[in-house]
């Protein structure tokens, strides 16, 4: 089938790309400039030869560009040279091991990259050459035009050497929180420019990944195999002070699977790119080098936002009427952490936490003696935000005067810029004298 006259609707609606901008938002550094932010949108290709059947990667520039187009709109002063696409490395001839197409170093040890554009693979027949009776044709492949076309580790240097203070990863492929964006892409991007530049490294984040804090393996590959000829690996970028164990490992056995000890990667404070062992070590204590010297941060996928099921069912609807055309009246995103109500002597005191919010005006206190009844507002004027899509808030309103030995519950309410109201709740909470004495 042609692609031309025949788009897929849902790449192309730009609800899409809309929650795809407000995910990347989410992630934006409070004090980097937009003027100084990146955006690199990565995605996956899969196999090869799909590209005979299966238009994905032009699908997928169709969502970029209308994702580059609104940032653009809403961030004017971004730089549209800063908002680029890349894949994953792919099998290659492997000099080091006779040419035989394989897994390499150069890309990664990866082999998901095959993003080649739909329908676009020539291939010149050959002549088998006596005594052989078959041969393999010579084919080429077209991969996206700059700027989408890049492999993720060179476009991550075409943005450092940019001077690109915060890079935002994006991955317009999925639509909802999955090992992709949560483990695999941040380990990816981990290896290239450090773990201690990620965003959060600082503070951690053990909502998203208790205990450790953290996505990252201590080396990407960490199921290859260890043993490297009777000792043990080594998988540290600076070395592990032995002749014997070099970094990277060496290659024991060609061609390279996916198990070969010298396709891992140190997850390195800093990251390989711009880094050069021949001129000195790493700093576990800041980049040398021509390391990166910024942050980075995942966006933050669609996931829960009541726009997705939105999106998928004016679809569903076309398919079968063609006629449903309301946009979407997106919730407002509230990343809302905590939400409590604590009892005092003829008081009640709520205190809420975001993670983090997106175009919120303000919010509103609604309370009820009974859990399923009529709520009222209860503060006079709305209550401003103070968070923003990088930045959490806590917030705290208290309820005075009211009765002591009576359970109130309580509903919060967020407004956003356009006046929609989200509510979220319930929390309760019994004043009394006594309360005042209890142990927080």
């Amino acid at each position: 089938m042609p692609l031309a006259g025949n788009p897929n609707p849902i790449a192309s609606d730009p609800e899409l790309a809309e929650l795809n901008v407000t995910g990347i938002e989410a992630s934006m550094s409070s004090s980097v400039t937009d003027a100084e932010t990146g955006v690199l949108l990565l995605n996956h290709a899969l196999v090869d030869w799909a590209e005979y059947f299966d238009p994905k990667i032009d699908d997928t520039l169709v969502i970029n560009n209308n994702i580059k187009s609104q940032l653009l709109a809403r961030h004017p002063t971004m730089d549209l040279n800063n908002i680029i696409g890349a894949y994953m490395g792919i099998t290659e001839a492997d000099p080091e091991c006779g040419n035989e197409v394989a897994r390499t170093r150069t890309m990664r040890g990866e082999n998901l990259g095959n993003a080649w554009l739909y329908e676009t693979t020539q291939c010149t027949p050959c002549t088998p050459v006596p005594p052989a009776t078959t041969c393999t044709p010579v084919c080429t492949k077209q991969l996206p035009a700059s700027p989408w076309g890049y492999r993720y580790w060179d476009a991550l240097e075409y943005l450092k050497n940019r001077g690109v203070k915060h890079i935002l990863i994006g991955f317009p492929q999925i639509i909802s929180d999955s090992v992709l964006n949560l483990v695999e892409i941040p380990n990816q991007i981990g290896k290239e420019i450090g773990i201690k530049t990620w965003a959060k490294w600082g503070t951690k984040d053990y909502a998203t990944y208790p205990v450790v804090g953290h996505p990252f393996a201590d080396y990407w590959g960490m199921w290859v195999n260890t043993d490297c000829g009777g000792v043990p690996c080594c998988f540290v970028m600076g070395g592990c002070g032995d002749p014997a164990r070099p970094y990277p490992p060496p290659i024991i056995t060609c061609p390279r699977d996916d198990l070969n000890q010298s396709l891992a990667f140190d997850l390195s404070d800093y990251g390989h790119l711009g880094y050069d062992p021949l001129i000195g070590p790493p700093d576990s204590n800041g980049p040398v080098q021509n390391q990166y010297r910024g942050t980075w941060a995942m966006y933050k996928p669609a996931s829960g936002n009541s726009c997705v099921g939105h999106l998928l069912a004016k679809h569903v609807l076309n398919a079968v009427s063609c006629s449903y055309t309301q946009p979407c009246n997106p919730v407002t995103v509230i990343d809302l952490a905590e939400f409590k109500a604590e009892p005092g002597n003829r008081k009640v005191i709520i205190v809420w936490t975001t993670g983090a919010e997106i175009d919120n005006a303000g919010f509103n206190i609604y309370r009820s003696t009974e859990e399923n009844g009529t709520y009222a507002k209860i503060n006079d004027e709305l209550i401003p935000a103070k968070g923003s899509p990088s930045d959490s808030a806590t917030y705290q309103f208290i309820d005075k005067p009211v009765k002591n030995r009576t359970t109130y519950w309580y509903k919060l309410e967020d407004i956003d810029l356009k006046g929609e109201a989200t509510m979220h709740g319930l929390v309760s909470a019994k004043p009394g004298f006594f309360s005042i004495f209890k142990k927080k």
